[in-house]
């Protein structure tokens, strides 16, 4: 994009008013503070936990290729499972059977495909689980980073703002975003559900962050 063409542009061009709320669920949206103090130019609904929109989205992101890499997690398999069985956060994935699956309608051999690659994504690497779980302001670089600074997910957890300004490029705004993740409820909810069901949390694993990035 160079610029506008002012030629084609209407006499009396139609001013664009900025939405006031989500789309999806109504709630109200808002713009991010970025690290530097100047403000986002994105809107971003603010019901984090409660938009569909978004539940699908960090759904589909822990299956991704970034995420942890479970085959036949796309848009289509996720909306179905949300609707269908309520899947709603990571740790209800590792909930799933084929026989659940099979029961709720979805094909045999989908159900018997998605549930092994659930197993096998157990021995993630701890990078692709902070990816993977969408917390604000924590992409793929910062979750690198964290990961190699506090080896597991327990040392994250209990990090203090001063530790977590220690790390590389994280700031005050990143940190409070980590902070506010991680003690909310629901984020701990879907920590204990994905260490019930012996997700990989540290960052020592065998099969680690080469595959993943590859």
């Amino acid at each position: 994009m160079v610029g506008p063409v002012l030629e084609l542009r209407p006499l009396m061009p139609r001013k664009i008013r900025e939405p006031a709320v989500c789309p999806c669920c109504g709630a109200v949206l808002s713009r991010e503070k970025k690290e530097d103090g100047t403000v986002s130019s994105y809107l971003y609904c603010v019901d984090y936990y409660g938009c569909e929109a978004q539940i699908l989205g960090r759904l589909v992101q822990w299956c991704s290729k970034k995420g942890l890499d479970i085959e036949g997690g796309g848009p289509a398999l996720i909306e179905k499972l949300f609707r269908l069985l309520d899947i709603r956060s990571p740790d209800h994935l590792y909930t799933l059977t084929p026989q659940k699956m099979i029961d709720a309608g979805i094909g045999e051999k989908t159900a018997q495909n998605f549930c092994e690659a659930l197993e096998k994504s157990k021995q993630c690497s701890l990078e692709q689980v902070l990816h993977g779980l969408c917390i604000p302001s924590v992409g793929e670089g910062t979750s690198d980073r964290l990961a190699n600074h506090f080896l597991n997910m327990d040392n994250i957890r209990g990090a203090k703002l001063e530790a977590l300004l220690k790390v590389e490029d994280i700031g005050p705004t990143t940190a409070g975003d980590i902070l506010n993740w991680m003690v909310n409820p629901t984020s701990r909810t879907i920590l204990a559900g994905l260490y019930n069901a012996n997700v990989n949390m540290g960052k020592q694993n065998p099969q680690g962050i080469k595959q993943a990035r590859r």
